[in-house]
């Protein structure tokens, strides 16, 4: 399940150019489809790549999501995913998972990586490579909408029992108070009303908050979203963190999808929003 830390920002890592060694680890990744293909890896043309299987739980607005029954996933994630694949000269297939079955369905081999706002976990590295960070997720301070940054911390909203929680007992200092609520809804409430002077929450539930809070600054703790491959697969997983560290550069933006229905039209605003949103505050590419 999805916990209420899993949200929104990205990381600023700077890398020499590495266009050419990005050709070169596209060519081994060919090969060494093409040979396990010829050895019974799968039903693969001859000479073709087969589809990138992409790991995702699609319950997550506006990372990934459907909108209906029978309607594609949409989100940044999905557009990363499909960049991914195009680089890498292959179709997307989406291998839809509960999140915390994603890691096992890289181990089987079902998925050959994971784009599902996956954050980076040092226990999972003995078997699974990550990529660099795409989106730093971690909890940001929000406070009223003009504020330019909180007058005082003397009294700080926060979701019981998340990531902004556990943020608030380490960071703050005596003799600010922590209120613990019980939803993002009901901290922005707080802080929109005055009753408390700041709130910490996750960066993505403060961008779709609404206008009468605004998140200032970047999140006070990281939690980086990657791209997760199995570390067996050493030629892939090289390959897509050139292509995430080159999209990073590049700035790249989800592309938009036209949605029929008054709720699949609020979701797609929703992720479209935050999105945006995000890129201004520097927090996507970053």
């Amino acid at each position: 399940m999805h916990g209420a830390a899993r949200w929104a920002g990205f990381a600023s890592v700077t890398r020499p150019s590495q266009g050419w060694l990005l050709v070169l680890l596209l060519l081994l990744t060919a090969f060494q489809v093409a040979t396990h293909a010829r050895v019974g890896g799968g039903a693969v043309g001859t000479g073709a790549l087969p589809p990138l299987r992409v790991g995702m739980d699609p319950s997550f607005v506006p990372f990934e999501f459907y909108t209906g029954p029978d309607t594609p996933a949409l989100g940044y994630d999905v557009d990363l995913a499909r960049e991914i694949a195009r680089r890498l000269g292959r179709e997307v297939i989406i291998v839809p998972a509960a999140f915390d079955a994603l890691p096992d369905e890289l181990r089987a081999g079902r998925a050959d990586i994971v784009v599902s706002a996956f954050p980076h976990d040092p226990r999972l590295t003995e078997d699974l490579s990550f990529s660099g960070a795409y989106f730093n997720a971690g909890p940001v301070v929000i406070v009223r909408a003009g504020q330019l940054r909180p007058d005082t911390l003397g009294v700080v909203a926060v979701e019981l029992g998340t990531a902004a929680d556990a943020a608030a007992r380490s960071l703050l200092p005596p003799p600010s108070r922590v209120v613990r609520l019980a939803s993002p809804e009901a901290v922005v409430q707080a802080v929109a009303s005055g009753q408390v002077d700041a709130g910490l929450l996750d960066m993505v539930a403060a961008l779709q908050a609404g206008p009468a809070v605004q998140p200032v600054g970047t999140p006070v703790v990281a939690e980086f979203y990657v791209v997760a491959v199995r570390k067996d697969n050493d030629g892939l997983y090289k390959a897509v963190d050139i292509i995430v560290e080159a999209l990073r550069r590049e700035g790249f933006r989800p592309i938009g999808r036209e949605m029929d229905g008054p709720r699949a039209a609020k979701l797609g605003q929703v992720g479209q929003h935050v999105v945006q949103d995000a890129v201004g505050e520097g927090v996507l590419w970053a």
